[in-house]
C-alpha cells in the first residue's frame, strides 16, 4: 500500500479516485501505475516493459524501477 493509492481511506472516502495520469477512469493502484496506465507508458517504456507485477519484480532490477518512479515523479508520492 502507498499513500498515493490509499490516502482516500484516511480521508473517509469509500472508493479510490480515478487516475489523473490517464483518461481511462481506472482507479489508482500500484499495478495500474506500474504496468497498465497509458498516461505513464512513454516514461515506463524508457525503463522497462512488463505485463505483470510478478514479472516486473522478477525481471527488472530494483534500481531501474526506482529510476522509473523518479522520472515519472511518483517516487515522492508513494
Amino acid at each position: 500500500h502507498t499513500w498515493l493509492t490509499h490516502s482516500y481511506l484516511m480521508e473517509g472516502l469509500r472508493s479510490a479516485p480515478a487516475c489523473h495520469y490517464c483518461s481511462t477512469g481506472s482507479a489508482f493502484s500500484i499495478r495500474h501505475l506500474m504496468i497498465t496506465c497509458p498516461g505513464l507508458k512513454p516514461v515506463r517504456d524508457q525503463f522497462y516493459a512488463s505485463s505483470s507485477m510478478r514479472k516486473l519484480f522478477e525481471d527488472v532490477p530494483l534500481e531501474t524501477i526506482i529510476k522509473f518512479l523518479r522520472e515519472s515523479e511518483l517516487l515522492l508520492q508513494i
